[in-house]
C-alpha cells in the first residue's frame, strides 16, 4: 500500500510573510510624521500643527542654521527593531532550517519596536540652543506615522507569535 501524501500547511509562510511586510512598512514610516504640535485655536480659527517625520527625529533637525533637536539613539531604534524582526524573519522563513530562537528574537524586536513608537515624542532630544530650548515647551503629540508603525509592528509580532506557536 502507497502511503498517503499530507498536504503541508501553508500557514505558517503567509504568516511570516505578513509579518515582513508589517515590519518592512513600520519602517518605511520613518519618512511619514512621527510626533506633532497641537491643533491650536488662534482668533476664531483653528491652526493645525506641524509634523516632523521620523527621520528629523532620530536624526536631528535645523532650520536656517538655527539646530533645535539632535541625534536620538532610541528615535531610531524602533526603525531598527522593526527592520531586523522582518530580516530575521524571512531569513528564518526562507532559510534552510527553521530556528524557534529566530522567531523568539523576531517576537522581541517586533514588540519593543511597537512600544516604542508609541512613546516616540518622549524621544525626542532638543539641542542646547534657544531654538530647542523654545521647541522643547511644546507637548509634542503622536503623529499618524508612529500610530501605523506602533500598529504594524505589534500585528507583526502577533503573526509571528500565532506562527511560532502554531500546531
Amino acid at each position: 500500500m502507497a502511503k498517503k501524501k499530507t498536504k503541508k500547511s501553508n500557514l505558517g509562510k503567509i504568516l511570516s510573510f505578513v509579518a515582513i511586510v508589517l515590519g518592512v512598512v513600520a519602517t518605511a514610516m520613518i519618512f511619514v510624521a512621527a510626533v506633532k504640535t497641537p491643533d491650536v485655536e488662534l482668533l476664531g480659527k483653528t491652526v493645525k500643527g506641524e509634523g516632523l517625520s521620523g527621520l528629523k527625529v532620530a536624526f536631528g533637525y535645523s532650520e536656517d542654521k538655527l539646530v533645535g533637536l539632535s541625534f536620538s539613539i532610541f528615535a531610531l531604534l524602533p526603525y531598527v527593531l522593526a527592520l531586523a524582526g522582518a530580516v530575521l524573519t524571512a531569513l528564518n522563513t526562507f532559510g534552510k532550517k527553521n530556528s524557534k530562537l529566530f522567531d523568539f528574537i523576531s517576537i522581541g524586536a517586533f514588540v519593543a519596536a511597537g512600544i516604542m513608537f508609541f512613546l516616540m515624542p518622549g524621544f525626542m532630544v532638543f539641542a542646547d540652543t534657544l531654538t530647542g530650548a523654545a521647541l522643547k515647551l511644546i507637548e509634542w503629540e503622536l503623529a499618524v506615522g508612529s500610530i501605523v508603525a506602533g500598529a504594524c509592528a505589534v500585528l507583526a509580532g502577533a503573526a509571528v507569535i500565532v506562527k511560532t506557536f502554531k500546531k
